[in-house]
């Protein structure tokens, strides 16, 4: 009967920190506007460990990432682009596919920062996170005078 009551209280403790935890989240989400987030694995270009899992949040003017109890952000006017690359083996052993942020550090540097996940299309989400930045890269627009605007 104990250990019925010690088990009860236990899952009582992990959905009332689940929700609180997901009403955290919701609120932070709607305080800096984010567009599109998923929860990757990084690989490198942070200073964190290799497989923390990360928050990445595509917002109005910027992509946060939030990681344990570090958060870092990158404005979009220095994010060059997103993208996917396949790696196959290496020194950390990683087969799936990893989403490449390509960054201006503050010193104009191009830097990158990279994560992993087994259970994403990262494909998907190059897509969902290029769009949140505004930017008509992929689209031509013709001036009045008939030119083409590069």
């Amino acid at each position: 009967m104990l250990i019925a009551i010690i088990i009860l209280a236990a899952i009582i403790f992990l959905i009332v920190s689940l929700v609180n935890t997901r009403k955290k989240a919701k609120k932070r989400s709607e305080e800096l506007g984010v567009k599109v987030s998923v929860a990757l694995q990084h690989v490198e270009g942070l200073p964190i460990a290799l497989g923390t899992l990360s928050n990445l949040l595509a917002c109005q003017n910027k992509l946060v990432i939030d990681s344990k109890k570090l958060s870092f952000d990158v404005p979009y006017d220095r994010v060059i682009k997103y993208s996917t690359q396949n790696v196959s083996g290496g020194a950390s052993k990683i087969k799936s596919p990893l989403f490449v942020v390509h960054y201006y550090d503050k010193s104009g540097a191009q830097q990158s920062i990279t994560f992993t996940s087994t259970m994403f299309d990262l494909n998907k989400f190059v897509i969902d996170f290029t769009k949140a930045l505004n930017r008509p890269e992929n689209s031509l627009e013709v001036g009045e005078s008939g030119t083409v605007s590069l």
